[in-house]
């Protein structure tokens, strides 16, 4: 995880560019409950705007394994996204999520930032293509969704009539 410590005091070029592989260890080391697996390609780019503060983007593609909300099996899901954050050299460390703040080392830890980068591009719901669950869940699913085409409670044909009324 130190390859995501960057120590803008060091910074000699007024931009300087690094990129990562993220693999199964890095979401294993942040402690993710969500993301288990993935390869995703991270690209970095810091630049100096004054003396003391600094803009970093952190641009992600690649891909990760989440659990499907409807079979809850295992499924690939593509992720990309950009985040640009600001950075200053401070008394002390703090991070408000818009504006980081070292203390006067000048050492940016942005292990979490790439995660949150990968967790917000997310989609809120994961969810296999038609007809690509399976497991007991889908099995059961699929089932219920039969019964329920199959079998139509008189007690809301009049209500269809109301909505739908006869011609």
């Amino acid at each position: 995880m130190n390859d995501f410590r960057i120590d803008l005091k060091a910074l000699t070029d007024d931009e300087e560019r690094r990129s990562w592989e993220v693999d199964d260890s890095f979401f294993a080391t942040v402690g993710s409950r969500d993301i288990e697996r993935g390869s995703v390609r991270v690209d970095m780019r810091v630049w100096r705007v004054t003396e003391s503060e600094y803009e970093l983007e952190v641009e992600i593609e690649g891909e990760v394994e989440v659990t499907c909300d409807r079979c809850l099996q295992p499924m690939t899901q593509p992720v990309s996204g950009r985040e640009t954050l600001r950075a200053r050299i401070g008394l002390a460390d703090s991070d408000s999520g818009e504006l980081i703040t070292t203390g006067p080392d000048g050492v940016v830890d942005l292990a979490w930032h790439v995660y949150e980068t990968i967790a917000l591009s997310l989609p809120l719901r994961h969810v296999h293509a038609d007809g690509e669950c399976s497991g007991e869940t889908a099995r059961l699913l699929d089932q219920y969704e039969a019964n329920q085409s199959q079998e139509s409670d008189h007690r809301w044909d009049a209500l269809k009539e109301i909505t739908n009324p006869p011609r």
